[in-house]
């Protein structure tokens, strides 16, 4: 879907644009909403024929009738509530840990860098379901070992877009900086 907007001045009126949906793109929309309906028609079907395990997949209806019944109890905005909070302490832990590492890398050690590039890269690789019982040995079984993962799965992507960030800066500007008085 396009971002560019386009505006027409109607007389008499403000501003009036289709915010850059053609006709192609609602007929997109459309056809992936269609898709969606027929997912959830497939799904229901197939629980309520019992093509598949209701015990481990229920019919959609059964899934919204209970997630109904736990947001009139308040257990659904609790339990929302507690994954949020886990969500943004291991990205605030993460990114805490990702800017000042990507800058101390790539401001004042770019061959630390470059020799540690190959080990970074191979961690990032690693995929957190896998270290799940490593989290638990050393984390423990809690809200530390998912924060954890959380904070795994955030580290390395700031930490990259960090160290690529600090070393595009042009040093003609960092000098221009300095000589205007900046310190650091």
């Amino acid at each position: 879907m396009r971002c560019v907007r386009s505006y027409r001045f109607r007389a008499g009126r403000q501003w009036e644009g289709d915010l850059g949906m053609k006709n192609s793109n609602k007929k997109d929309i459309l056809i992936s909403g269609l898709f969606i309906a027929a997912f959830l028609a497939i799904w229901e079907i197939a629980a309520r024929t019992h093509l598949i395990d209701t015990q481990f997949v229920p019919a959609f209806s059964t899934v919204m009738d209970e997630a109904y019944k736990l947001l009139l109890t308040g257990e659904l905005p609790k339990h929302i509530g507690v994954s949020m909070w886990r969500l943004f302490a291991g990205i605030l832990l993460a990114i805490a840990t990702a800017l000042p590492l990507g800058f101390l890398l790539a401001g004042w050690a770019p061959r630390l860098t470059a020799f540690l590039k190959p080990l970074f890269i191979n961690l990032s690789m690693l995929n957190p379901f896998t270290l799940i019982p490593v989290f638990i040995i050393i984390l423990g079984i809690g809200e530390s070992n998912k924060i954890g993962i959380i904070y795994w799965v955030i580290l390395w992507p700031a930490l990259f877009s960090t160290i690529a960030g600090v070393a595009q800066i042009d040093p003609q500007m960092v000098k221009a900086a300095r000589v205007m008085g900046a310190k650091g």
